[in-house]
């Protein structure tokens, strides 16, 4: 089903400070395992055609965050 894992993400030192460990079981918990697969599917294809294109990752983030803070 969901092949990332996450403890080793951690382990890595990716893991971005603004968010714990904690938190994102958290919400992946409370979200529907389809609903959060899909997320991630779109996501990955999104950003791999936008980083093609010259983004960076930082710019994906932003507008990310961007289309969050518009919800």
């Amino acid at each position: 089903m969901n092949n990332f894992d996450l403890k080793k993400y951690l382990a890595e030192g990716k893991l971005n400070e603004r968010i714990s460990f904690e938190a994102i079981e958290r919400m992946e918990e409370l979200a529907s395992i389809q609903d959060l697969e899909t997320l991630k599917a779109k996501l990955r294809i999104l950003s791999s055609d936008w980083m093609n294109e010259g983004f960076e990752k930082e710019d994906i983030i932003d507008y990310m965050a961007y289309l969050i803070d518009n919800i």
